[in-house]
Formats: structure tokens, sequence, C-alpha cells
């Protein structure tokens, strides 16, 4: 079982299509998808833009779609629980990960995917190396992180030993490079096309699937129509390299 926690805010192409299509070609009909939205990370200062309710809802649209996935909503129950008794809301992957191993059968192998980015600064999370025991890394590449050489010198190399950086190499993911991220595609949806089928003509816009789209302009998250809608921006058209 392949596990992805994240904020999903909102969720887009790269959080849906790369992983569902790198788990079935490494694990093909025995593989899984384990989505774990966060309640809110430790390693930010603020938490996600949408509800939790919210987010919970476009993750359902985005991954409406065939694969072998699920969604599961323990960080944001644990934190909706801790919270309305005064506890503390942020979500650390090794208690997730202890919970998560406790309900499964032992013969369930857990791996935890992440972006090579996340992967250069893992050695700032907590128990990281327990967080490895639990559930061995799988690593997708993402800019500029994206060779198993950078990914080796992106790696401190007075935290990790050289075995251990040697290690991490071995986890790199076949997959194509995840350029966007969450932060990048609520910049532009302030200035969003008014219909949500006109997202997908716009670079940044078109990560996001057209029924989140629709949940986006009906909700009115991430500041959508407080600037006037762009005409979109037709996708770059690529070379061909044959």
């Amino acid at each position: 079982m392949v596990v992805y926690g994240g904020v999903f805010d909102p969720p887009h192409f790269y959080h849906t299509i790369g992983p569902l299509s790198m788990t079935m070609r490494l694990f093909g009909e025995t593989g899984w998808l384990l989505y774990v939205p966060a309640a809110k990370s430790p390693h930010k200062p603020t938490g996600p833009l949408a509800s939790d309710r919210q987010r919970l809802a476009m993750l359902k649209l985005a991954l409406d779609i065939p694969g072998r996935r699920s969604i599961w909503t323990d960080e944001i129950d644990r934190a909706r629980w801790q919270g309305s008794h005064g506890g503390e809301v942020s979500s650390f992957t090794v208690d997730t990960l202890t919970r998560l191993r406790r309900i499964l059968p032992k013969g369930i192998r857990l791996r935890l995917l992440m972006g090579s980015d996340q992967a250069a600064a893992f050695h700032k999370w907590k128990d990281c190396r327990a967080v490895i025991r639990l559930a061995e890394p799988l690593v997708m590449a993402r800019d500029p992180i994206v060779t198993v050489n950078q990914l080796y010198q992106s790696l401190d190399a007075e935290f990790w030993t050289r075995d251990e950086r040697a290690a991490w190499c071995r986890r790199m993911a076949p997959n194509f490079p995840m350029p966007a991220s969450s932060s990048s595609v609520r910049e532009r949806i302030p200035s969003a096309p008014r219909k949500a089928e006109d997202w997908k003509e716009d670079d940044d816009l078109s990560m996001i699937t057209t029924p989140v789209a629709e949940y986006i302009v009906q909700h009115k998250l991430y500041g959508f129509g407080s600037k006037r809608a762009a005409r979109p921006r037709r996708l770059r058209a690529t070379r061909d390299s044959r």
C-alpha cells in the first residue's frame, strides 16, 4: 500500500494522475494508493485556506477517475477531536503511520509517497528514521530535483550517512517531473475565467479538473472572482523532438 499525504489545497493533476499511474506501474494490480489529507502541516506557518470539509470534497471530485485508491480521513478526524478538547492539531507522519500500522494486517507493506523536495527536507521531520521503518519512502521527481544525482546532492550530508543517502537514491520512482504546486495554482484562481470549463485553456488552471474547478467557482474559494477574469492563456505548444 502506497500512502500519500498532503494538504490538497486544492487537489490538482499532479496529486491524482501522477501518483495513481506511478503506483500501478510499480505494483500493478496489487497496488493500492491511500490518500491521507493533512489537518495542519507542522512545516507550514499557516493552515489550509479551504476548510477540511471543502478539501475533502474537492479530493473526492478529483479522484473520480479509474484506479485502485481510497481516502483515509484519520488526520482530519483526529485533529477535529483533539481541537475540540484543547489538544494539538498538527499532523505528524510518524504518528499517522503508527495508527495505520495498528489497523492493517501485518502482511501489508507500506510505502510513503513524497515529492523529491520533501525528501530533501526529510531530516527535519519528526522521528524521520522511525518513519522510514514504518513505511519506506517512495520519491517522485519534482522540480528542481528531478534526477538521482540531484536528489543525492540535496540530502543533508551532516544528518544522513553515505549509505542512507544512497538508499534515498534507490527510492526514486519512475515518473515525469512535477512542476505544479497548489500555491502556484491558487495564485491564478482570483483572476480565473468565470466558467470552469475555460480553465482548461490556462497553463496553471488546467492542472485542476473541471469538477474541482466548478466546486471552487460555486463556493468562491481562494479569492475566486476578486480580480478581473483573465483571458484564457493557451497551453504552450511542444516541439516534436523526434
